[in-house]
């Protein structure tokens, strides 16, 4: 499949990563667009944008404040290809990190939340685990991507606060060895504070599935090197410890485990 049926018009309808719709109207006067996780790639004075999947988006005209965009490197961009023969010319390359296109930013979106370490278990900083008040209903994705964990994190919120995640890690918990061939795990948490928000009339995947702008409350990234132990190896798998409602209680959370592998 061509490019152009993948990436979208101006009119769009959020679908996990990536933003679609149909393509109409004469091709001479087609705007072609696209959204999606990248990685910030400095340039020069400039930036430019590396796709999950290997292909280069470039702003033609650069950043207008790249200042904005110091020591942030994992993003949601939206934007508009500037050259739709460029789509088809660059389908035509068999390496996807190869292929560039060229682009003009509609918006990015910093996704990256706090990683912190703390000192055992039960202690006072104990806090940012999430308990009670602020459960989390699903992490529906995970993905490492140059040393970055990106999470698709769903969650009750009424979309007038921003809610608070920290992503942290024990430091008496070090990796646990794989036995006969398996992987090495490491334990980390997803800690959230809702900040006070309890209006629940819609969910993170539902608000960022309406309305692009709000793409960051449903991704979060985090530099996941500042989690990771001395004796960490590639051969890793990295088990995310949420808490989320109870089943049986809706007073009551558990704690939900989602493994992803460590490839970096």
């Amino acid at each position: 499949m061509k490019l152009r049926g993948i990436f979208l018009r101006v009119m769009v309808v959020f679908m996990g990563v990536s933003l679609t719709s149909c393509l109409e109207g004469n091709d001479e006067n087609k705007q072609y667009a696209g959204a999606t996780l990248a990685t910030v790639e400095p340039v020069g004075t400039n930036y430019l944008f590396r796709l999950d999947t290997g292909e280069k988006l470039i702003p033609t005209n650069g950043i207008n404040n790249p200042a904005k965009l110091k020591n942030v490197k994992r993003v949601f961009i939206s934007y508009y290809f500037d050259n739709a023969e460029e789509i088809d010319e660059q389908e035509l390359v068999a390496d996807f990190n190869d292929r560039v296109y060229h682009i003009s930013v509609i918006y990015i979106f910093d996704l990256e939340e706090n990683v912190a370490l703390l000192s055992e278990h039960n202690a006072t900083d104990d806090s940012l685990l999430t308990k009670y008040n602020d459960p989390i209903k699903s992490i529906d994705s995970l993905r490492i991507k140059d040393n970055y964990l990106t999470l698709w994190v769903n969650y009750d919120m009424s979309g007038e606060k921003s809610h608070l995640f920290t992503l942290f890690r024990y430091q008496g918990d070090g990796v646990k060895e794989g036995e006969a061939g398996e992987p090495d795990t490491l334990e980390v948490y997803l800690g959230h504070n809702a900040r006070g928000d309890s209006y629940y009339r819609t969910t993170s995947y539902e608000l960022a599935h309406s309305y692009m702008e709000y793409a960051p409350v449903y991704y979060k990234a985090f530099h996941i090197k500042e989690a990771l132990p001395s004796e960490a190896t590639s051969n890793l798998v990295l088990k995310v410890i949420s808490r989320k409602v109870s089943p049986n209680n809706s007073m009551d959370t558990i704690p939900v485990s989602y493994s992803v592998n460590y490839f970096n």
